[in-house]
């Protein structure tokens, strides 16, 4: 069972097709009719589901000597097509770098109010060890 979106309504459209056809041949009453359409909705509910809540799971691989990757799919199907901000005050940001950074993501009309507004908050104000001050 699949819940990519793409092979669901594929499906629907084919219950419908059953549905239809049947009608022709048997009637509104036939059990067969009956049978073809509560097949069509039960797809049509698995094509809600997976439109209305899709299910979204990421994979994060930290590599302590390198970079972090991050791999996301959704209804179960890997995407490339995401965004990621990273809000890790590791060693060796200084305080313009990290404040501009966070300014860049405000900026950024790519990703949506809600994610930069979450975003910022995360790292507006971030106090850390390794966070250094610019000198002056």
């Amino acid at each position: 069972m699949t819940d990519d979106p793409d092979v669901l309504i594929g499906q629907l459209m084919e219950r419908d097709n059953d549905v239809r056809v049947n009608r022709k041949v048997y009637g509104n009453d036939h059990p067969l009719v009956v049978a073809a359409e509560q097949a069509f909705q039960q797809q049509r509910e698995k094509v809600r589901k997976a439109l209305v809540a899709p299910q979204v799971e990421v994979l994060h691989v930290r590599d302590p000597d390198s970079s972090c990757s991050i791999a996301v799919w959704v209804n179960g199907v890997e995407t490339r097509d995401f965004a990621e901000v990273d809000s890790d005050p590791g060693a060796g940001y200084m305080r313009s770098d990290w404040d501009e950074h966070t300014r860049s993501i405000e900026a950024n009309e790519k990703l949506s109010e809600a994610f930069r507004a979450a975003a910022v908050a995360e790292r507006d104000g971030t106090e850390s060890q390794y966070i250094k001050e610019d000198e002056t």
